[in-house]
């Protein structure tokens, strides 16, 4: 599983939308998409914040 795809379906069991999710880790639901499509990279401060972000809310649901 990529890394897009791993975000996507994260998000997605979380029942949020991209842009739910960049207002979260404070970027555009563009760049989400760009992200779980494979279009670009993801940077390192984007990662830790998604790995961050899941282990806080790994079985509780996220407050938008």
């Amino acid at each position: 599983m990529t890394y897009g795809s791993e975000m996507r379906k994260w998000r997605k069991a979380k029942n949020m939308t991209q842009m739910d999710l960049g207002r979260i880790l404070g970027i555009t639901g563009r760049t989400i998409q760009n992200i779980e499509n494979e279009r670009t990279q993801s940077p390192y401060k984007i990662r830790t914040l998604f790995a961050n972000l899941q282990k806080r809310h790994a079985q509780e649901p996220i407050k938008l």
